[in-house]
């Protein structure tokens, strides 16, 4: 596999990630569509998946921040765009459900286990 298929799946996962389909099931397939694609096991794809929980775990991390900023200081935000580009209702959401999405996750791995 070379460094720029890589990042092709790395994107796939990434985006799919967010959507209501199976981003496992993206990246069998785009693999499948890949000429002459040839990798060993499974580990790569593992790593995605595991990329992609920390980043969500970040990104839920942020979205703390962001609403407890704007809970004791409701409307404003130290970089402006940044307020301007994120309202109070979709940082608490995101947040909500990503720690929603957190507490699944510990549950499900703690039955496998």
């Amino acid at each position: 596999m070379t460094l720029w298929q890589a990042v092709m799946l790395g994107i796939l996962q990434g985006v799919t990630e967010f959507l209501p389909v199976s981003s496992s099931g993206h990246l069998a397939l785009a693999q499948m569509l890949i000429p002459g694609f040839d990798q060993p096991g499974v580990v790569f794809d593992v790593m995605l998946h595991i990329g992609t929980a920390i980043l969500l775990f970040l990104v839920q991390t942020c979205f703390g921040g962001l609403l407890a900023h704007y809970t004791v200081h409701p409307g404003t935000f130290y970089i402006s765009a940044v307020g301007e580009q994120i309202p109070y209702s979709w940082a608490k959401s995101w947040h909500l459900q990503l720690a929603i999405f957190w507490v699944a996750t510990t549950w499900v791995a703690s039955a496998i286990w």
